[in-house]
């Protein structure tokens, strides 16, 4: 599990790139990421792509057998996905949008087959970009109603996010828990397939370092270094965790372009 968190990371890191809308090619180029390969310490993983003849993403799998796939509606839009994180259960996440608030519900198959809803779930606002700008994680309590224990906001500029919050409910009372920062190159994310799809904070531009603090003022700093191809993508990245707890992930990117 430790092996494909490595890959993940590097994996969600780097589709926080490219600001959404409904636009699903990369510029001119019609490039989709179809393969990641990632060495975290001579660990190698592996993350395979396939998408629908509109050239959204319809599933991925890594080679530690974590699938996960995506649905959408008539109008493109994530109607509802599926993963097997939790093997052998399977959940599902259902997305009702309504403007620019969008509920995630989520579900687990239980061993009847029968979907089972959980007591929790999540809503996201955007602005009119399309780009997240808060998130609110609800629980249902005993007396079925619904109470939001975390959230977190998010500050954006020219397409990047720039500055994340995040806040918990301790005592009845939200503090603080800890911010994250981040700097970008000027260069193309290849995540535009992965518009409206994902629901993580799709930017602009790569990011190159990040620094999360927490609520006593500890820092933990992160950078990504890169090599592109020759349609300005990312064909090699390098993650190194700078406090050391996660070492370095090089990963290499696969693309097939149009």
């Amino acid at each position: 599990m430790k092996k494909l968190i490595s890959v993940l990371i590097v994996f969600l890191m780097v589709f926080v790139g490219c600001k959404k809308n409904e636009d699903t090619t990369i510029n001119d180029s019609n490039c989709r990421i179809t393969k990641i390969t990632s060495n975290s310490g001579g660990n190698v993983s592996v993350l395979y792509f396939e998408y629908d003849e509109n050239q959204k993403l319809i599933r991925f799998t890594s080679s530690y057998g974590r699938v996960y796939t995506f649905n959408y509606n008539t109008e493109g839009y994530l109607e509802s996905s599926t993963h097997n994180e939790n093997a052998p259960d399977i959940a599902k996440s259902t997305f009702d949008r309504n403007g620019s608030i969008i509920t995630r519900t989520i579900s687990y198959q239980n061993d009847d087959g029968i979907w089972v809803d959980t007591d929790f779930k999540y809503k996201y606002e955007l602005n009119p970009n399309g780009d997240v700008i808060r998130e609110e994680y609800y629980h249902l309590d005993d007396d079925e109603i619904w109470h939001m224990v975390q959230y977190s906001t998010n500050e954006w500029s020219n397409g990047n996010m720039m500055k994340m919050e995040y806040w918990q409910s301790v005592n009845d009372n939200f503090e603080l828990m800890h911010t994250i920062t981040r700097q970008y190159d000027d260069m193309n994310n290849p995540s535009a397939p992965l518009k409206n799809t994902l629901l993580f904070d799709v930017t602009k531009n790569n990011v190159i370092s990040g620094r999360i603090t927490d609520s006593s003022g500890e820092t933990n700093e992160s950078t990504f270094t890169y090599e592109y191809n020759e349609k300005g993508y990312p064909s090699m990245i390098t993650f190194t965790d700078l406090s050391g707890s996660s070492g370095q992930t090089i990963s290499e990117y696969e693309y097939s372009c149009d």
